[in-house]
């Protein structure tokens, strides 16, 4: 699938989807790979697959060291 939910991308890369968001918030993702929806008061975030797992894994992989 093209889209991704924040809580999808936590499991396939080992964090939390909070912690995804944070990094949605940090601007550590491309504008081009994120769509931002308003759910409420807040907002619900949809990645892009591809691109998305891509740049998670980098930042668990920076976040280990």
């Amino acid at each position: 699938q093209e889209w991704i939910s924040t809580t999808k991308l936590g499991e396939l890369v080992g964090v939390s989807n909070r912690t995804i968001c944070n990094w949605i918030q940090a601007n550590k993702f491309p504008k081009t790979s994120v769509k931002e929806r308003k759910r409420g008061k807040g907002f619900v975030y949809r990645l892009r697959t591809a691109q998305a797992v891509k740049v998670a894994n980098s930042l668990v992989v920076e976040e280990n060291k």
